[in-house]
């Protein structure tokens, strides 16, 4: 029998039977559409908005069979290919042995010798709208038109995406608003999945997305934008549904000073661009087309031997045009080149009258355009030549050194030639800390940048017109304290102390050799996709500094004692067990995480730090966390988790667990939550 024929007869079969007894008063009564049959005088209860009906007769009516266990107030539903396990007050419910755990609203209770449930949930889950009328006391359940699954923001060469996917295509429209400036989708006609949340971060475009039940037939979503934007709204339809994408117009973000020349970036790719030559006064003009302008400030002073300033704006909306004036000084000869990243081109200049100007340090491929209108004249520019310094005017404030120092607290020391004014401040998402420095140059190369050290993984410097701008990527932030004076030749930054120092982390990829774990489409074992995520978070974990043990770093079992005895042996901080979910019947899909019931110290701290960053990282449905009785989590000494990734029997994730590149994101996930666990110990001083 189909899952949905089931379950429309499990809510057929519940208001037959329910009109045959009264499990409450005569005040307690409703009138109920079920896909347009009407029923009446329904006894029913309501506990927090939840409307709750007998378990019972469902039960009686399938044929199933129902065992209680009056000491733990547990029941177990048998029916077809489905076992459920309820427990009276408890809102955890398990769907088939060892499978997934669901959470209901409102948890079983005992009415009058009954136990009922909620009925939203199990109209929902299965595939059912449920509306519930309280003050008319009518309830309706129907199979919607359309179910919007989730919300995806992508990042890649055709831009900013956001994608709305549902289960077939339906009637949408769009608006405006401003003060705060938001963008509104209003998809008619669907019903919200439980598993479709919202995305909590912040991008450039917007702020934040929100998804809702707007009305009995609408879903909403709300883009909180941090400024207008230009957008498109494409349509996409696939095998598994269909996708309403609304794609934000790239937009020029940067536009600096690089040793390579003019740098003009996007946050998608640049196509086609046409350049003009500008004369009384000399100017250089560059139109890029499909592009917005997203710059904070549009105008770049320069002091500089060939260009004045340079000028952005949107010279037209329709076609969308962005317009980039170089004002010379004299005439020039240039060269546009295309970076090896898709959304980044780069202009080269020199003088026509005094040689190069501009260096990056090698030879040319390419030879640079003059200007000439006369074919004889070109040909006069076109031998390659060394391009030299482009800093030249910038005086005698130069950036000489970065250091990177161990001790109580990590320490970063910039040494410049002379005194220099500089700002230090902290960016999020990722933690960076930044130093700008006023009115200076560097002529440091990559070999004198220092290499990823403790919590920093990673040192960069930007020359920009009118300062020299050095960002240190993070590991973790806690905090940083600027150690040295307001105006100084040796600028020095202390960070607080890495989280991860000294630390002892067990990761336990599930299953291995002759346990291949759950099997997935096409024959992807567990066992692979577990060992494969632990090797990738045990890179992660090593590079930021903690001492990293595997319970097998290759294709062998060993034994559930032997894993937590190595734990427990070793004394491990934390004990992390990677896992991919299964269930067969109906179709679920998420991430959940799981304790012992008995919540060792620190281990509901770890697995919410976890399960967070995790869900945030893969974006699949948050399941949460749950506890069970876990061998591995029951026997180990310090907090333990065990991390279920996504549901490799389900074909969507299986693809996704199959994806090397997911699984990068899945390590990525599980060791920023191991991060944030180790930070939140440390900046509260607790012990684990």
């Amino acid at each position: 029998m189909g899952r949905g024929k089931i379950f429309y007869n499990i809510f057929l079969v519940i208001i037959l039977v329910l009109v045959w007894g009264s499990v409450a008063t005569a005040a307690d009564k409703m009138t109920l559409n079920i896909q347009g049959n009407i029923y009446n005088n329904v006894p029913f209860k309501v506990e927090d908005g939840e409307l709750m009906v007998p378990v019972r007769i469902i039960v009686k009516e399938l044929d199933g069979v129902l065992e209680w266990y009056e000491l733990l107030k547990i029941l177990k539903i048998r029916f077809d290919e489905y076992e459920i396990k309820m427990q009276v007050d408890n809102p955890k419910v398990q769907i088939n042995p060892g499978g997934q755990i669901v959470q209901l609203p409102v948890p079983p209770r005992i009415v009058k010798g009954q136990v009922m449930v909620p009925l939203r949930f199990f109209t929902q889950y299965f595939g059912f709208f449920f509306k519930w009328d309280e003050k008319r006391k009518f309830a309706q359940i129907y199979k919607p038109s359309n179910w919007v699954l989730d919300l995806i923001f992508e990042e890649g060469i055709s831009g900013e995406r956001l994608v709305i996917n549902s289960t077939k295509e339906v009637p949408y429209s769009t608006m405006v608003l401003e003060n705060p400036d938001r963008l509104v989708i209003d998809l008619k006609q669907s019903a919200l999945s439980a598993r479709a949340t919202d995305i909590l971060w912040e991008t450039y475009v917007f702020k934040s997305v929100r998804i809702r039940q707007f009305d009995e037939e609408t879903v909403r979503v709300v883009v909180e934008l941090n400024h207008k934007v230009q957008y498109r709204i494409l349509k996409e339809k696939g095998p598994d549904g269909f996708k309403v994408i609304v794609a934000f117009v790239p937009g020029i973000r940067q536009i600096a000073l690089t040793d390579k020349g003019i740098s003009i970036r996007s946050s998608g790719e640049i196509g086609d661009y046409k350049v003009l030559e500008l004369s009384k006064p000399d100017r250089l003009v560059i139109d890029l087309t499909d592009q917005t302008l997203q710059l904070v400030e549009n105008k770049i002073k320069l002091d500089h031997p060939l260009i004045k300033q340079i000028r952005a704006s949107q010279h037209s909306w329709d076609p969308k045009i962005v317009r980039i004036v170089l004002d010379l000084n004299e005439r020039i000869g240039y060269n546009i080149l295309r970076s090896e990243e898709a959304n980044e081109i780069i202009v080269q200049t020199k003088s026509l009258n005094s040689g190069p100007i501009i260096s990056s340090g090698s030879q040319l491929s390419k030879p640079f355009a003059a200007g000439q209108s006369n074919e004889k004249e070109k040909k006069t520019t076109t031998a390659e030549f060394i391009l030299e310094d482009v800093k030249e005017g910038y005086g005698e404030r130069e950036l000489v050194g970065i250091e990177i120092l161990e001790g109580l607290n990590q320490r970063v020391v910039l040494r410049t030639s002379t005194p220099v004014n500089y700002k230090v401040w902290y960016l999020p998402d990722p933690d960076r800390l930044v130093v700008d420095l006023e009115g200076a140059i560097t002529r440091l190369d990559s070999e004198q940048i220092p290499a990823k050290q403790g919590n920093i993984k990673r040192v960069r410097m930007h020359q920009y017109p009118d300062k020299v701008r050095v960002v240190f990527d993070l590991n973790r932030y806690v905090n940083h304290n600027v150690l040295s004076t307001k105006q100084t030749q040796r600028i020095e930054i202390s960070l607080g102390k890495n989280p991860l120092e000294g630390k002892i982390i067990v990761i336990d990829p599930g299953h291995g050799g002759s346990d291949p774990g759950a099997v997935g489409p096409g024959g992807l074992f567990e066992k692979d996709v577990t060992l494969d995520i632990g090797l990738k978070v045990r890179k992660l974990l090593r590079d930021s500094g903690a001492t990293v043990i595997m319970t097998r770093d290759k294709d062998v079992y060993p034994t559930l004692g032997e894993r937590v005895d190595l734990a427990n042996q070793l004394n491990a901080d934390i004990f992390v067990s990677i896992h991919c979910n299964s269930f067969v019947g109906i179709d679920p899909g998420g991430t959940e995480t799981f304790i012992s019931p008995t919540n060792k110290s620190g281990s509901l701290k770890l697995a919410n730090a976890i399960q967070n960053n995790l869900v945030k990282t893969i974006n699949l449905f948050d399941r949460g966390v749950k506890s069970d009785e876990f061998y591995v989590l029951n026997h180990t000494t310090m907090p333990a988790v065990l991390v279920e990734v996504a549901f490799i029997s389900k074909k969507e994730e299986a693809t996704l667990l199959a994806d090397p590149e997911f699984r990068k994101k899945a390590a990525l996930g599980i060791y920023e939550g191991v991060m944030a666990y180790f930070a939140q110990i440390m900046e509260s001083g607790e012990s684990q």
